[in-house]
């Protein structure tokens, strides 16, 4: 018969972790007790790692597609990825429109100057005027003179881009040498906006989404990356599509042989007991609570297992999909050992994985019992970006039960944003001439007032439930004010292209949650490998801070002021 068994142990409620990791000194033979009790006086025949023989295979990133129906092109080996996806069209409507020409119309103008083809600039503002749109947001005053001289003095250089066969005839009155001269400054000019700016063949941004959609594709392996939001591109945003891809790496594997080095970081405590280590890091500073898994992990690491790692050099190019296929090691004692992929001998365990990492969602290579794929795209790790042109808020008002498009900020005519509360502001005090009269009986103000409806700024766009054809599917449709028939074309509704102000737009429902989103369009520049300089217009999303309210109310009555 097996009695009872009792046993000892000491429990602590304290979240300090000092007496875990301390090693406290009592005498010399306690030392040596420690020393023992840790395995630091017993033999062991484990070797160490002294040479790998790692095993791989490539395949290059072969086609790009923008949206769902997109036309397929080669991924862009001359500059970053992020130029390819983020570049945004030309805007097409209001200031920004006539800015933006004017702006072409400017490089333009001065590469002619400099060729003593003045004349050319004279016959290309007569074919190619600015058409002058009276819902162009503008300042009063300033920047209504801006915008005025932008329509009398500049031209189309946009449409001169985009239109060689125009602008040929818009120069049939020069002679034919110079005309000849001309064309070939202007082809010149267009080869370097195509590659100094980017402007896409086909957007890749999803206004019902405000986000944007492409997919990467080799030969066997379909990469989609659906509602990037602008931010940075990484291998994060890409998910592999496992009804048009297979776990097939066509490429010739490939094998190097390398010395594994000790993993070490900043801090690391000592490998052996009673030496001196970093003061610079306190590890038995570290407090956690019982419920603080990652920290507790994260101490654990640093402090038992932080010297059981080696490393072994990888340099691969980007724009590539990379297996790791075999890894051998070699130790000090003459024997070799195949490491198989840590993802496949957690998928075997009960339960199947729970943390992933550096894994593209929908990989079918674990199942197979391969190693995971590793995406190395071709993007920068660091750009440059301006300030914002256009801003948007989405906003949701559950007072008004509406989903309102906020304009913040516009860009104006001279290219510069445009603050749409300090506009609106302006227009109508300037419209009311600083002063205010009442009406019916009493002085001026001092009397009761009623008013059918508080309405919200003109620059707050609504969004109301439309439905998606006979389906009972439903999305924000933009829709108008009726009271902003009575107010100037360039103080209502959308102005911005983030707004798509000339066509429909709606927006699916859930893009807009209770904090809102902010959608803002900049330009941004980087460098690539090769030191070359790309600059682009982009969109990006950010979430919102909270709810908001407009103030739409109706059936009010204002009471005068108090002392009437």
């Amino acid at each position: 018969m097996i009695g009872p068994w009792d046993r000892v142990e000491g429990s602590s409620h304290d979240d300090d972790l000092d007496s875990g990791v301390e090693a406290r000194i009592a005498d010399p033979l306690w030392m040596l007790a420690r020393q023992w009790q840790v395995g630091e006086l017993r033999g062991d025949d484990a070797g160490s790692p002294v040479v790998t023989r790692l095993a791989w295979s490539t395949v290059a990133l072969a086609s790009y597609q923008a949206g769902q129906d997109g036309p397929t092109e080669p991924v862009p080996s001359t500059g970053p990825l992020e130029r390819t996806v983020e570049a945004a069209p030309p805007p097409r409507h209001g200031a920004a429109a006539a800015s933006w020409a004017s702006r072409l119309a400017m490089r333009l103008g001065r590469r002619l100057t400099r060729q003593g083809l003045a004349d050319a600039i004279d016959l290309l503002r007569a074919g190619f005027p600015l058409a002058v749109d009276d819902t162009a947001v503008a300042m009063a005053g300033p920047g209504a003179t801006a915008i005025a001289l932008e329509y009398r003095r500049g031209f189309d250089a946009a449409a001169i881009l985009d239109d060689p066969d125009r602008t040929a005839q818009a120069l049939d009155q020069l002679p034919g040498d110079r005309r000849a001269q001309a064309l070939a400054v202007i082809d010149g000019w267009r080869d370097d906006v195509r590659e100094r700016i980017g402007v896409p063949g086909y957007d890749a941004w999803q206004p019902h989404r405000l986000g944007y959609r492409f997919s990467l594709t080799t030969d066997a392996v379909v990469l989609t990356a659906d509602g990037y939001d602008g931010t940075h591109l990484d291998w994060y945003s890409f998910d592999v599509d496992p009804h048009a891809s297979t776990t097939a790496v066509t490429s010739t594997t490939q094998t190097a042989s390398a010395i594994p080095t000790p993993v070490r970081y900043s801090g690391m405590p000592a490998p052996r007991w009673w030496a001196f280590e970093d003061g610079n890091v306190h590890f038995g500073d570290i407090a956690a609570d019982p419920g603080d898994i990652g920290r507790l992990l994260l101490a654990d690491y640093a402090t038992v297992y932080g010297n059981d790692w080696h490393s072994v050099p990888l340099r691969l190019p980007i724009g590539t999909l990379t297996r790791i296929d075999g890894l051998r090691v070699f130790d000090t004692m003459g024997r070799h050992v195949d490491v198989p992929p840590a993802a496949v001998l957690d998928d075997r365990k009960p339960g199947g994985r729970a943390f992933r990492l550096y894994e593209l969602t929908g990989d079918p290579s674990v199942g197979s019992g391969l190693a995971p794929l590793l995406l190395l795209p071709p993007t920068v790790s660091g750009s440059e970006v301006g300030p914002a042109l256009d801003r948007v808020e989405f906003v949701r008002d559950e007072a008004a039960n509406l989903v309102w498009a906020v304009e913040r900020l516009v860009e104006g005519p001279v290219g510069t944003p445009l603050d749409r509360l300090q506009q609106w502001r302006t227009t109508t005090k300037a419209a009311a001439g600083g002063t205010g009269t009442g009406t019916g009986t009493g002085t001026g103000t001092q009397q009761w007032r009623y008013r059918l409806a508080a309405l919200a700024p003109p620059y707050w766009i609504p969004f109301v439930p439309t439905r998606i054809g006979d389906s009972a599917q439903v999305r924000l449709g933009r829709a108008r004010m009726r009271e902003w028939e009575f107010l100037d074309r360039s103080l209502v509704g959308a102005q911005s292209d983030l707004l798509q102000p000339d066509r429909p737009m709606t927006l699916d429902e859930e893009e807009v949650p209770t904090g809102g989103v902010t959608v803002e369009r900049r330009w941004r520049a980087a460098r690539w490998t090769d030191g070359t300089l790309h600059v682009w217009q982009q969109r990006r999303r950010s979430p919102g801070s909270t709810e908001r309210s407009s103030g739409l109310r109706w059936d009010i009555l204002d009471a005068p002021p108090s002392g009437s």
